[in-house]
């Protein structure tokens, strides 16, 4: 997973998106505000998305406290 340490991304005045990709092999998690990449978390699968994906999105929204 990647972290960015910039606090102030959380402060931006930007929407906080929960970005999600499952259209190839590698799934990705990602959270941003606005236009700051904030954490991402990516899980290269042939199939089965589906059973991690709430895992990955919980996880980085219990990372910081918005």
């Amino acid at each position: 997973m990647k972290k960015r340490s910039d606090k102030n991304a959380l402060q931006d005045n930007g929407p906080l998106l929960l970005l999600i990709d499952t259209s190839t092999t590698i799934c990705v998690c990602a959270l941003t505000r606005g236009s700051n990449l904030i954490a991402e978390t990516t899980l290269a699968s042939k199939n089965g998305h589906s059973r991690h994906l709430a895992g990955m999105a919980e996880h980085l929204l219990s990372l910081f406290d918005y």
